[in-house]
């Protein structure tokens, strides 16, 4: 699978020679190109990272049903339970959660 994008800004770098070969299983593990995929991994993490800081959009009807969650008289569901037992299991490193 290749990435059709119009490419004609250059990106150069120097890595390890362990850490080319790394990459190279990585992307044929991946069916992809080296490059395609060290651009398609490089924008993915690029975006989480200029997303960690965007703030959280929603509509007024959602705003209004999210409200009245948090103020009902409800017990957690047993998924939820759960859910918050896994998440006590893990840490924040670096600002990032680790599971």
């Amino acid at each position: 699978m290749s990435i059709t994008k119009n490419r004609s800004a250059r990106l150069d770098c120097r890595i390890s020679a362990e850490d080319k070969v790394l990459l190279e299983l990585a992307a044929k593990k991946s069916g992809l190109r080296l490059t395609d995929f060290i651009i398609s991994t490089m924008l993915l993490a690029a975006r989480e990272v200029v997303q960690e800081d965007e703030p959280i959009r929603l509509a007024r009807a959602d705003w209004d049903a999210f409200v009245a969650e948090l103020g009902a008289d409800t017990s957690p569901s047993p998924r939820f339970t759960a859910a918050m037992e896994r998440f006590k299991q893990g840490k924040f490193v670096d600002g990032r959660y680790h599971g």
